[in-house]
């Protein structure tokens, strides 16, 4: 059969595979005993699906009749239905059958029990543009139909169509399901996978499809197979743990506060005591609407929110608010200052948020100054945090919530990652995404009885393997109410489940349910290059290098060619944009440095060899399975080489012997004829002027490479240095060096070796201080208006200067991240002189700024150079900001003195 055109194979009961294509009039059925069989299809029949199980087919033919078939379609039942049905589209084996009624627009599914049901009222509604394609997803019953999910009871989950995949609305020119339950849909737009997974996980409060505020949950408390939890608007709410009960909200609305209802706690004598943000509620326990109290303080507000109430007494609470710690006697309603910070008065004023035992039955304080111990008799004992040094250091000031294991280890939820801390070593390790994790704002830590700890952050659920430490993340597809969590919203009952809040609704873990079974993980994917461009000085543009990168992995580039891009990506469909991206230089990086932008840009790197590493981590937290590595050789300009040297000493020899040459000829022929002395003077005055031409161009290009040199030894000292303001010197003392260098290289290239055309000369510092100060998010455009002109070197130099300090601010402090630049130079000559007029599309100076005392280094230089050109400095701001310089050239400069 290898030259059968094969599109589709179905495994049936009994052991034989239906082969074959869905454009062809035929199929082929092959049996272990039976052997290959030719089947012809029936005409008329507009819809097949096969049902493996059964051995037959679900067919609709062009009468509108439904048959059940073997499969060499002989008819084994038609089905009973009173029209004359319309098919629906696509099919996938074992997942039935969708027919609309034409007359009343009803559509039923056939199931592959030949069971009919009407299923119009729980579809999402037809949208008659376009064809009306429905098929079942093979998880929980969900079906999809023209971009939209629902379920026969649940109705719609999901609509792609608002979400702004409006494509997905058009029929599907195919689709199928891998092997990981992955649905792919190819149409005239693009590939789109959908997946499609069982909720593991339980859900309270949940609204579906809701977006932004008004759904937040925190402190969750059980009690007697009930969840009572805080809606930050509303207050109370209460549901049965079991999901049979309704959501009842608790606090009526005459008593209703808004914002900051946070905690809520149950009381040594069973009441339920909560917090808004002008006091108190509090109820015995069974909950009775009737006996419920507001506590208002109008004289005490406590910063509109508490965060925990700590019951030290029966009765007496300590209440932990975003300025400290207070004293709460819910007998007399009366709140009183905290006193006992002792030696850490900063305490006063801290965001503290709960107040926990260890195993020690020792309360300690999660804040975000630090980790406090506190004694009930003697107040704050001790603190632990980053700002502490010794046996008191931890990696972190910012706790949020911390658990300690059987073992004695203090794992701390931080807005700095996970730290797992052995209090008695004074060691601690603190883990980051760069670890794995999928955000380092961690809200919660809790144990499940399979050495897994469970992590709420800002972005989504964490388990995370203790004696591994791998993680994997859990996120809004893969069941929980929200990707986003709570402070002070957790809770753990004895039954072992674990409760997390959420900005909508309750997420609920039962660890069972998670036992590690590796064949469920998300498979970790290859990293690839999918492009490298490198800078190519002698064309001025930039060149795609990808193909011999693949090649040998190697990247040889010139000094003037210091421009490197790549771009990468990680072949994980699973969520993408969630990816992380890591990369180091051998030599240059101490650590990893990490960005979600898959692409990478190099300029000026130093000399030599070096190796480049990049690698990614998945949104769950998974690395990829690969990791690239480019070795980068940057080679030395040519005059840095022996091999110049020797040259430029050899050249300089030559000259000389010329020069020896030449004058000896002429002294030897001194006595011939008046008429050839004559002539041979001549020939000798226009050698010496070809000589003078040489020798000067020879002294620019001495000048321009000896300034080379001076910038390239401050290339080295600036790698070196680590203080910002000795950097920020140096990379500006490096730009006017090479402003001054450029006038030189345009001297020994140019024929003209006694003026410079000022004009291409913008051009190229422009260039040269882009490639220093631009940033890969910001486009940068040099509107060059002045014609072509030339100016004497002792006018072109200060003019370069003064525009190397002026293009120079402009990237410095006139162009914020993330938005273009403009800059505009005009050039003009009148009869006093020349009229320089620089513009850029900057905030410029601030209104009381004064040019002529200015204290910056770089107002000081122009300041100094437009003196000495004779010239006058003064500035705009109509519309935009403009340096306005008049200079007279060297000539003028002698007249008027």
């Amino acid at each position: 059969a290898s030259n059968i055109h094969i599109s589709y194979l179905h495994t049936m009961q009994d052991s034989s595979i239906s082969m074959g294509s869905n454009s062809d009039d035929y199929y082929f059925i092959w049996h272990p005993q039976k052997g290959l069989r030719k089947i012809v299809s029936p005409r008329g029949y507009v819809g097949i699906t096969t049902i493996e199980q059964k051995n037959a087919h679900l067919i609709l033919n062009d009468q509108g009749e439904l048959c059940f078939t073997d499969m060499d379609y002989k008819v084994l039942k038609k089905l009973n239905i009173s029209f004359k049905a319309v098919d629906n589209g696509m099919y996938l084996p074992d997942r039935g059958m969708y027919i609309t009624d034409p007359k009343t627009k009803h559509c039923y599914y056939i199931s592959t029990d030949i069971g009919i049901t009407d299923v119009t009222d729980k579809l999402p509604k037809l949208d008659s543009i376009v064809s009306d394609v429905i098929f079942n997803t093979g998880v929980d019953g969900i079906a999809w139909r023209q971009g939209k999910l629902y379920h026969p009871q649940k109705g719609l989950i999901r609509d792609f169509v608002k979400e702004g995949f409006g494509e997905l609305r058009y029929q599907p020119a195919d689709y199928i399901v891998d092997n990981r339950g992955h649905i792919w849909l190819c149409n005239d737009f693009g590939l789109y996978m959908l997946t499609i997974t069982r909720n593991k996980f339980k859900q309270f409060f949940c609204k579906p499809s809701f977006i932004g505020y008004g759904n937040s949950y925190r402190n969750i408390l059980i009690y007697k197979n009930e969840i009572y939890a805080n809606n930050e608007s509303k207050g109370w709410v209460k549901t049965n743990i079991d999901g049979k009960d309704s959501i009842h909200f608790l606090i009526p609305e005459k008593y209703r506060k808004p914002n900051a209802n946070y905690a809520l706690k149950r009381t040594r004598s069973n009441y339920l005591i909560g917090s808004c943000n002008i006091g108190y509620y509090y109820a015995p326990l069974p909950y009775n609407v009737k006996k419920l109290k507001l506590a208002e303080f109008d004289t005490f507000r406590l910063r509109d929110c508490t965060w925990d109430i700590v019951e030290i007494q029966q009765n007496r609470f300590l209440l932990t608010t975003y300025m400290g710690l207070k004293w709460f006697d819910l007998n007399t309603e009366m709140i009183a200052p905290f006193k006992q910070y002792n030696s850490y008065p900063e305490l006063a004023s801290a965001t503290i948020l709960q107040i926990l035992p260890d195993n020690n039955h020792h309360l300690w304080l999660c804040t975000n100054k630090g980790f406090y111990n506190y004694d009930t008799t003697n107040g704050i004992t001790d603190r632990y945090s980053s700002d502490d040094t010794g046996s008191h250091y931890i990696p972190s000031k910012e706790i949020q919530h911390f658990y300690q294991d059987k073992d004695g280890v203090y794992w701390l939820a931080t807005t700095d990652g996970l730290i797992k801390w052995n209090k008695k070593t004074s060691k601690s390790v603190l883990y980051t995404r760069i670890d794995g994790l999928s955000n380092n704002n961690i809200y919660a830590v809790y144990e499940d009885d399979y050495n897994k700890l469970w992590l709420s952050s800002d972005y989504g659920i964490m388990e995370f393997d203790k004696k591994t430490g791998r993680v994997k993340t859990y996120l809004t597809e893969d069941g929980i109410t929200h990707n986003e969590f709570n402070r002070v919203s957790h809770s753990k009952d004895s039954a072992g489940n674990i409760y997390f809040g959420t900005l909508n609704g309750i997420t609920v873990i039962h660890p069972k349910n998670f036992v590690s079974d590796e064949n469920d993980r998300k498979d970790c994917a290859f990293i690839v290059l999918t492009l490298f461009q490198k800078f190519d000085g002698k064309q001025n543009k930039l060149i795609d290098g990808t193909s011999n990168l693949f090649a040998d992995n190697y990247i040889s580039i010139n000094s003037g060619d210091q421009f490197l891009r790549f771009d990468f990506a990680l072949l994980n469909y699973d969520d993408p944009e969630q990816t992380v991206y890591f990369y180091k230089i051998d030599g240059i990086d101490s650590g990893w440095n990490m960005q979600t932008e898959r692409t990478l840009r190099f300029g000026r790197l130093s000399y030599g060899k070096k190796v480049l590493h990049i690698k990614a981590q998945a949104g769950d937290g998974t690395w990829s399975k690969n990791e690239l590595v480019y070795t980068i050789d940057v080679i030395k300009p040519f005059y840095l080489r022996w091999q110049f040297m020797g040259c430029a000493a050899f050249v300089i020899i030559l000259i000389v012997w010329v020069w020896l040459s030449s004058r000896t000829t002429r002294l030897r022929r001194e006595n011939e004829r008046l008429d050839r002395i004559v002539k041979e003077k001549t020939k000798d005055i226009e050698v010496s002027l070809q000589q003078k031409d040489i020798l000067m161009k020879e002294i620019h290009h001495r000048v321009k490479n000896n300034l080379q040199v001076i910038s390239t030894l401050l290339d080295l000292q600036l790698a070196r240095t680590t203080d910002e303001e000795a950097q920020k010197a140096m990379t500006e003392g490096r730009t006017r060096v090479h402003s001054i260098a450029l006038i030189h290289q345009q001297l020994y290239q140019n024929e003209n070796i006694t003026a410079i055309e000022i004009s291409a000369f913008v051009n190229d510092l422009f260039y040269l201080v882009n490639s220093i100060y631009n940033k890969p998010e910001r486009k940068t455009e040099l509107k060059n208006n002045i014609t072509e002109t030339w100016l004497d070197i002792d006018t072109a130099v200060p003019v370069g200067l003064i525009l190397n300090e002026l293009i120079t601010n402009s990237f410095k402090y006139a162009f914020s991240i993330g938005k273009n630049g403009n800059i505009e130079v005009n050039l003009t000559k009148d009869i006093e002189g020349y009229i320089l007029q620089y513009s850029d599309s900057g905030p410029g100076l601030p209104e009381d700024f004064d040019l002529k005392n200015a204290k910056s280094l770089g107002m000081i230089v122009i300041n100094s150079l437009t003196k000495q050109l004779g010239g006058k400095l003064s500035y705009t701001n109509f519309g935009k900001c403009t340096f306005i310089i008049t200079f007279m050239d060297a000539t003028g400069r002698r007249l008027t003195d």
